[in-house]
């Protein structure tokens, strides 16, 4: 660890552009990264329900599908849509009453245990099958274009929707909760810490750290839509204390040392032993996640744990570099909260 150190605190520069470049490579690589919306692929194969859902797709070539339901509108009207559903790239068929009954007939010479399954009152159902499954980006497309067909007229459900449903959500509140988390933890480093530079240097360190995890999700076939969600928060509230550890051991070494890198090398030295073993028992938790039937555990597990990984990793070389460059403006802007 000496020798780590050293090279840490006589390299900056060198370090500083290595981590320019691989952040550049994570943010080119995250675009690999393929994101399962479908939480229940996690399940074991065993489940009654996953061994139907495979004869279901084997067997009768069912996969995706959706339900459209219309209000108020004449048969003709729906049939019109229908139709325009089945062309639409993606939908495999789209089946309605027509399909059973000839709608020109009086309702009355219906059959009306056929009717019943695709109208009841004002709504008419449509049901819809795709080519792929509820999850994928050619059905998500295709259900776009389904709503953009039926207006504000009608409605969509079904396992095909609400994957979208999930997989828009998640995109668009992961942004929000994420500025939150990072204001809120801001505005307590700001009230913590003795200088307005010190938790922008954190956040610079382990915002690397989940940017380099995030870039090397690659290397799984996929991470769920849960993991990518929730990675980015929980890596950084489990790893930040690691930079304080760090800061503060620095801090204390520079009353003991000559100079600022002799007290950064023995503050490095010296938190390595400490939060070293803090990270090993955080990667074993995660990891123990392992274990768990639901294979969402063993996403979340390998997902996090290299997180906590690179973590470590960013604070003990990363994070003492900033420091030392900015240790002049960190003691210039002084705050007492």
């Amino acid at each position: 660890m000496n020798k780590l150190a050293k090279f840490v605190v006589n390299h900056k520069k060198f370090i500083l552009i290595l981590y320019a470049v691989l952040i550049l490579l994570s943010l080119f690589s995250m675009n690999f990264t393929s994101i399962n919306y479908d939480l229940s692929s996690y399940l074991p194969s065993d489940m009654n329900s996953i061994k139907g859902r495979n004869i279901l797709e084997n067997e009768f070539k069912i996969k995706g599908t959706a339900s459209v339901l219309l209000e108020d509108k004449p048969y003709f009207e729906v049939q019109n849509i229908k139709d325009k559903i089945s062309k639409v790239k993606g939908v495999k068929s789209a089946v309605w009453l027509d399909d059973a009954e000839d709608i020109k007939k009086a309702e009355s010479f219906m059959d009306e245990s056929i009717k019943k399954e695709f109208v009841s009152g004002k709504y008419s159902l449509i049901q819809v099958q795709f080519d792929d499954d509820n999850d994928s980006l050619n059905t998500k497309k295709a259900l776009s274009e389904i709503e953009e067909i039926i207006g504000d007229s009608g409605l969509i459900g079904g396992p095909a929707a609400v994957s979208k449903d999930v997989r828009e959500t998640t995109d668009r509140e992961m942004t929000y909760y994420s500025i939150a988390a990072f204001i809120i933890i801001l505005i307590i480093l700001f009230m913590a810490m003795s200088s307005f530079i010190e938790p922008i240097l954190f956040f610079i360190a382990i915002g690397t750290a989940i940017l380099l995890n995030a870039g090397t999700n690659f290397i799984f076939k996929s991470i769920s839509s849960t993991t990518y969600s929730a990675a980015s928060i929980l890596q950084l509230a489990v790893s930040m204390d690691y930079s304080i550890f760090l800061l503060h051991r620095f801090i204390e070494e520079k009353n003991n040392c000559k100079n600022k890198d002799e007290a950064m090398i023995e503050a490095i030295k010296k938190t390595f032993d400490s939060i070293s073993a803090s990270a090993l028992t955080t990667i074993c938790g995660f990891l123990a996640l392992i274990v768990m039937k639901y294979g969402i555990g063993r996403d979340i597990g390998l997902v996090l744990s290299k997180g906590v990984l690179f973590s470590l990793i960013t604070v003990i070389t990363l994070l003492p570099c900033l420091i030392l460059l900015f240790d002049d403006k960190i003691e210039k802007h002084q705050h007492k909260i």
